[in-house]
């Protein structure tokens, strides 16, 4: 298992550790990468998962899909995020969420059992626990951030709070956003056309300006 030093920069979760020692570090814990091409689903609802995900490269979409087939988008992830962690510690045997390649995408699998088990062969293992930490403190800061958008009560509420964020984390009144109009509504769980329509009226107001996923916020609401 190689790792290249671009995308190793990248790797939310290792790119804080030396990069002399990630190969050592993937080898001791048995890891492997998997491609897939886009639309393909690299876990569905109900699975198991025993092994934690890196994507290398591509984008993947976490989704949540009730009983009667209502898609709500919880996550975006990119090259260097991880996903799956949190299911496969815990050991859930059925995971409530559907996982899907929106590209063709690379991703590196870490055995959990590989992580968790006692045997101290690997020296470097428990750097690699504080790091995977560090990113479930980091996942529970977005899944707080989401709440946030979905607690406000107006459609137009929720889409300042989100667009908002991202302006903030842009640091710029211009930005794109990961996702379409159909993937936004699902994502701050309200109807497509409502949120095409509100949007609109927001452009018209000139209180934003947009074209596909490009926004720039013009003024205050």
């Amino acid at each position: 298992m190689i790792i290249s030093p671009e995308v190793h920069k990248k790797i939310k979760l290792l790119n804080k550790i030396e990069y002399s020692s990630i190969n050592e570090i993937l080898t001791c814990l048995k890891a492997k990468d998997l491609s897939f091409k886009k639309d393909q689903i690299i876990y569905h609802i109900n699975d198991s998962i025993s092994n934690i995900g890196i994507i290398l490269s591509g984008t993947v979409q976490i989704s949540s899909i009730d009983f009667w087939g209502n898609c709500s988008i919880l996550t975006e992830l990119s090259m260097g995020d991880t996903f799956g962690e949190v299911y496969a510690i815990a050991q859930v045997n059925h995971i409530p969420v559907e996982v899907i390649a929106t590209s063709d995408v690379s991703v590196l699998f870490i055995p959990t059992q590989n992580i968790l088990n006692n045997d101290s062969s690997c020296s470097h293992k428990q750097i690699f626990i504080i790091h995977l930490l560090q990113e479930f403190t980091n996942k529970n800061l977005m899944l707080t951030k989401k709440i946030e958008h979905l607690s406000k009560r107006s459609i137009r509420e929720k889409l300042n709070s989100y667009l908002s964020s991202e302006a903030i984390k842009n640091q710029s009144a211009t930005f794109e956003i990961p996702y379409n109009r159909q993937e936004l509504a699902d994502y701050l769980s309200i109807d497509r056309s409502a949120c095409s329509y509100e949007l609109s009226k927001m452009k018209k107001e000139k209180l934003l300006n947009y074209h596909k996923n490009k926004f720039t916020i013009l003024k205050s609401n």
